[in-house]
């Protein structure tokens, strides 16, 4: 099974352009495959979720990376279903999901590279695959598929909450793989710094800048990967400093952020989702950092995109087109999401299962470690 992505302009142009930026599934023809394809379509434009199960239309849309996210745990499970010839009108949770397709992706068996997959990826693909196999109930393709679930409270952070988080009731899969929590803990500062210095050095300048505006922010991977070359403003004057009369180290800087963030989605620009404008605080040391970046190392990444091209309306244009803050030293084009995730796992990890998402509640207001 393969995810894949149509050019957007040419599907826009035959008529389908609400769907042109959804992925779709190939299977192993390989053929479009129609179920899967139609239910990313249906949860990419909110006819279709879980929760609501055709009832309405979700009220915020999911952002493309979710929906990407989903594709690929989907894939997986329609791979395994057609390898272990499960049927996907007839298999059920407990004998299929449960016992065969959860424990052999614990045990290895079902794995890239044979080793046990952790909890996390093991329950995002089954809760996909539960998802996949009541939307094609709901949508009169097979007869009804049943798990237990039950009800469980957690604390989320809230600003609006006097006591820093509120308490959220969700409804969970019964049989979900428990993750053993006294594992999970942030690393010490000299961890980080060991972890900072290896990405720089094992992915180059570029990615290791993100990766550190990633850390010292508490953005979300996809914004990082939209940052434009003025998110900062290019003039220095413009910069507004929110606590002008404390030490440098402990000073920050407001920048607006509006490209891959979460919420509504207002269209498209250069490829990335334009979402709800916020205003967020980066450290001064940062900013000075990008600064610097944009006038050197990325203006030399810029030079190799555009001298590529030996037409030179085509090199003008290029010009025009790199908006990204982040490109690539090696051929200019731009840093994407996957780009920085890679680097960020290529570095000297703390510990296994370190990911970006534990930096949600984890703000390291040091000076740069570089």
């Amino acid at each position: 099974m393969k995810v894949c992505y149509s050019d957007i302009g040419v599907t826009t142009k035959a008529g389908f352009g609400k769907v042109a930026h959804l992925p779709f599934i190939l299977d192993s023809r390989p053929g479009y495959h129609r179920l899967a394809s139609q239910y990313l379509i249906d949860r990419g434009l909110g006819v279709w979720s879980p929760e609501t199960r055709g009832k309405g239309r979700r009220s915020n849309p999911l952002s493309r990376q979710t929906v990407k996210n989903y594709a690929h745990w989907l894939a997986n499970f329609l791979e395994w279903a057609e390898v272990r010839d499960v049927p996907l009108a007839t298999c059920n949770y407990a004998d299929h999901l449960q016992d065969r397709y959860q424990s052999e992706m614990l045990s290895g068996i079902w794995s890239r590279n044979r080793a046990a997959l952790t909890p996390v990826t093991v329950n995002l693909r089954v809760q996909q695959a539960c998802d996949f196999l009541t939307w094609m109930h709901d949508k009169g393709h097979r007869g009804p598929f049943e798990f237990l679930t039950e009800s469980a409270r957690f604390k989320a952070g809230g600003a609006t909450s006097a006591v820093g988080f509120r308490a959220i009731k969700v409804e969970r899969r019964i049989g979900k793989v428990r993750q053993n929590k006294r594992r999970l803990r942030m690393p010490t500062e000299d961890e980080v710094r060991t972890w900072l210095k290896s990405v720089y050095e094992n992915s180059g300048y570029s990615l290791g800048l993100a990766c550190e505006t990633i850390l010292l922010t508490g953005l979300r991977i996809e914004e990082v990967a939209s940052l434009r070359v003025d998110s900062v403003p290019i003039d220095m004057g413009d910069w507004h400093l929110s606590n002008a009369d404390a030490p440098k180290s402990e000073q920050q800087v407001l920048i607006d952020v509006k490209y891959g963030t979460k919420g509504p989605d207002y269209g498209e620009d250069n490829g990335d989702k334009i979402g709800p404008v916020r205003t967020i605080h980066i450290p001064l040391l940062l900013a000075e950092k990008v600064d610097s970046f944009r006038l050197n190392r990325r203006n030399l990444a810029l030079r190799k995109w555009i001298n590529q091209s030996p037409d030179p309306r085509e090199r003008k244009s290029r010009i025009g087109r790199a908006v990204h803050l982040f490109l690539n030293e090696s051929t200019g084009g731009r840093v994407t999401s996957d780009n920085i995730y890679r680097a960020w796992k290529n570095g000297a990890l703390p510990f296994d299962g370190w990911r970006i998402s534990l930096l949600l509640d984890f703000r390291w207001e040091r000076e740069s470690p570089r």
